[in-house]
């Protein structure tokens, strides 16, 4: 509220202060609130524009605080004639002490326009444009002293100090007119109110210097006339814009150089001087001394032009070679850093998969050599319990001393994952790179301590050693044919390739695409492995094992079921087989034969193996509830197997997914118990109703006391923790025999009967009495291969 008021005070003030000089011109009222009014206006000026330069910062703050110079300095020649006219009641002489205020104001103004956030940044920018604010200026005077000028100061009469006096505002004006136009012709800003409103001030003062001397030059000027107010209120809009400035003045977009319209103003008023020079040489028109002397100034301010272009021009070329210098090596570093991350593992800093093959394809080149591949054993157990920080860690030290113990010229490559290849040049034969890889394979004994944890690797490696015909890719392709064969052997050791390794991955691949179509049409089935009751001889349940028959005869479950878990086929054959064993188990105990008097009218017990990734499964008691649910058998009859290797992986989680299985009413067994150095922890730790004494401590119970000891104890064992037991691999009389004294009720064993086909097992379950005799097995012929 209190703002709008100054403002409708002060607009009153500058209408009053209008109002006096165009009603009552001349008079004293009109002189004295003419010589106060130009003195406040630039004074009032000089105190905003001083306000602005505490405001802003930079180049704002700079160019404000010359404009409070010009402001005061102006203010200062008004007060020298307001003393004079005023105080002194005497007419003011031209020239005379006011003048001095008034020209010395001028180069602050000029200043403060070429220092503005608008002009060139540069002091050699700042040059140039006070250079064609001087051509610009005195082409537009030489062209006004031409037409009009001449005539009336000769017509004048004004001699000495007087004659250059009034040349000079004319001159000074043009001047300050000229640089303000450049200045705008390179304004790039946000806001360019401010910069207006000085605009608008300087415009009011040449106007009233223009009138000013024309009037004074013709005797028609009077104290106290409209005339003056251009000073007075052009000094308003000055304060207007420093009022206005927020700081956002600066440039937005300015280019790198001058426009070219502010680069070719200044030879617009020159080229119209030159034609009217020329015209009058061809009218043998002379040239007066004010002509010379401005002349001499054009062409002085051409030669410097000139100069300062030159200058500038050498200066944007060395900026230019410098910027280009600088380009140009930084993109020579990007370059070599593209090349080092398309040729560099990211990890280890090792070459990568393409180095390497450029660099095996120079070394073919040149002679043999040989490649070698090293997968690390148990790395994803690493990742799995120390995660994969720890990993990467593991990954980048095994990197670094793998690289520091090959041969000069050999080159250590890292392929992905846990992969590590090694360029071997120079090695031709199988026995030299069988050493290197050992030396290789050395370095992994050494610990690499990770997170305050010793951890210690193996590896399995293989060799490709070069051929005549080899490349790059075939030699790898060789080295990891011979990498996987060491694995398959036993882990940590050397293999060199060979062809027959060829052969026997086609056959795995080959082996491997029929089990995904054998799963795929059921063709892997179930057999069923008899379990008998030592004591009574009846049969009381099977087991259900996985078998693959081909026409060719039964793929072996050593040869299948690794297959399986490698390619990820485990848990698919895991289910088929819990599914149909379900089914066929459920038919046995609904079937006419259950009421047999042999059986007591007890039903079958069916025990399925679990696979490590079906127990790791988040999905194995869905799938044990939907196969009892959809086949009908009953949950009590279900025995489900796990082996210690299998609980190992994970026995945390194994735990409570156990415990949810018997939650459904199926019994949980320890198969191979025993045969770890874990199995009697994990009696303590996890839920199991049952123990399968592995068959290692059946081969020799017979033979005396000494060696049935261990299956003894174990079977006290699991009598004082109330679990079943069930001994495996029963092959002589005399073992079932032994057992049966040592108390054990449960057996099964090629003394009994291998794994058969459910038909084979349905055919003698119709007639069990006639062909089941005690400790001599079943009655039932079993083809060669269904003895597996």
């Amino acid at each position: 509220m209190g703002l709008t008021r100054w403002r409708c005070a002060g607009l009153v003030g500058v209408l009053g202060y209008l109002g006096v000089l165009v009603l009552d011109t001349g008079s004293r009222l009109a002189i004295v609130v003419d010589d106060v009014g130009n003195l406040l206006s630039p004074a009032v000026a000089a105190g905003f524009c001083w306000a602005a330069s505490r405001r802003l910062t930079g180049r704002h703050r700079l160019s404000w605080v010359l404009f409070t110079c010009f402001a005061a300095t102006w203010a200062a020649g008004q007060g020298a004639w307001v003393w004079c006219e005023l105080l002194r009641g005497r007419t003011v002489p031209f020239p005379g002490l006011p003048d001095i205020g008034y020209v010395a104001s001028v180069p602050f103004l000029l200043l403060a326009l070429v220092t503005h956030p608008d002009a060139p940044r540069l002091t050699s920018g700042r040059l140039r444009l006070t250079v064609d604010a001087v051509l610009i200026g005195a082409s537009l005077f030489v062209l006004a002293w031409r037409v009009a000028l001449a005539e009336e100061y000769r017509s004048a009469g004004a001699h000495g100090l007087a004659q250059v006096l009034g040349l000079t505002y004319p001159l000074l004006d043009v001047v300050v007119l000229s640089a303000l136009l450049l200045v705008a012709a390179r304004a790039r800003g946000v806001d360019r109110r401010p910069f207006g409103l000085i605009a608008v001030c300087l415009a009011a003062g040449s106007v009233g210097n223009l009138a000013y001397g024309v009037m004074v030059q013709n005797g028609s000027w009077q104290p106290g006339g409209p005339v003056d107010a251009a000073w007075g209120i052009g000094f308003l809009f000055l304060a207007a814009g420093a009022w206005t400035d927020t700081g956002r003045t600066g440039r937005s977009a300015l280019p790198p150089s001058a426009p070219v319209k502010a680069t070719l103003l200044p030879y617009l008023p020159l080229t119209v001087v030159l034609t009217v020079a020329v015209r009058d040489a061809l009218a043998d028109r002379p040239i007066d001394r004010v002509g010379r002397l401005v002349g001499m100034v054009i062409f002085a301010s051409i030669v410097l032009r000139q100069l300062l272009a030159l200058l500038e021009n050498s200066r944007l070329t060395r900026g230019l070679e410098e910027t280009v210098a600088v380009r140009t090596e930084a993109l020579r570093r990007t370059s070599e850093q593209l090349q080092r991350q398309a040729w560099s593992d990211p990890l280890t800093g090792l070459p990568n998969r393409a180095r390497l093959f450029d660099l095996a394809e120079a070394a073919l080149a040149r002679g043999p050599a040989a490649v070698a591949l090293l997968d690390l054993d148990g790395f994803k157990g690493v990742n799995d319990s120390h995660g994969h920080a720890a990993g990467d860690t593991l990954l980048t030290v095994v990197g670094e001393r793998l690289a520091a113990a090959l041969p000069p010229g050999a080159t250590a490559a890292r392929l992905g994952g846990d992969e590590f290849a090694f360029l071997l040049p120079g090695c031709d034969d199988e026995a030299t790179a069988r050493a290197r890889s050992a030396t290789l394979l050395a370095v992994l004994d050494q610990p690499v301590v990770v997170g305050g944890r010793s951890l210690v690797l193996t590896g399995s490696l293989g060799v490709a050693v070069s051929g005549s015909a080899d490349t790059p890719s075939s030699m790898l392709r060789n080295a990891d044919i011979a990498m996987y064969a060491a694995k398959a052997a036993g882990k940590d050791q050397v293999r060199v390739f060979e062809p027959s390794m060829r052969h026997a991955l086609l056959a795995r691949v080959a082996l491997e695409a029929d089990l995904r179509l054998a799963l795929q049409e059921g063709a892997v089935v179930p057999w069923f492995q008899p379990v008998v009751d030592l004591q009574t001889g009846q049969l009381t349940g099977v087991e259900a094992l996985a078998r693959w028959p081909r026409e060719s005869g039964l793929v072996p479950p050593s040869e299948f079921v690794p297959l399986a878990e490698k390619c990820g086929l485990i848990a698919l054959l895991g289910t088929q087989v819990l599914r149909a064993s379900c089914y066929q188990a459920a038919a046995w105990n609904t079937g006419a034969w259950n009421t047999g008097a042999w059986q007591d009218g007890a039903g079958l017990t069916l025990a399925v193996n679990l696979s490590a990734v079906q127990l790791a499964s988040e999905d194995l008691v869905d799938t044990v509830r939907d196969a009892l649910a959809d086949s009908g058998l009953d949950p009590s009859r279900l025995i489900l197997e796990i082996t210690e290797t299998v609980l190992m992986d994970d026995v945390e989680a194994a735990g409570p997914r156990l415990a949810a299985l018997r939650a459904l009413g199926v019994r949980i067994a320890l198969d191979d118990f025993g045969t770890g150095w874990s199995s009697l922890g994990y009696l303590r730790s996890i839920p199991v109703d049952i123990v399968k004494i592995d068959r290692t401590f059946v081969q020799e119970v017979h033979l005396g006391p000494r060696q049935s000891a261990l299956a003894a104890a174990v079977m006290t064992l699991a009598r004082s923790l109330e679990l079943e037991v069930v001994a495996e691999g029963i092959e002589l009389p005399a073992q079932a025999a032994r057992l049966r004294e040592l108390g054990c009720r449960l057996a099964q064993g090629f003394l009994y009967s291998p794994a058969v086909p459910a038909h084979v097992l349905s055919a003698f379950l119709e007639n069990p009495g006639d062909s089941f005799n005690g400790d001599r097995g079943f009655a039932f012929s079993v083809s060669p291969e269904h003895s597996c």
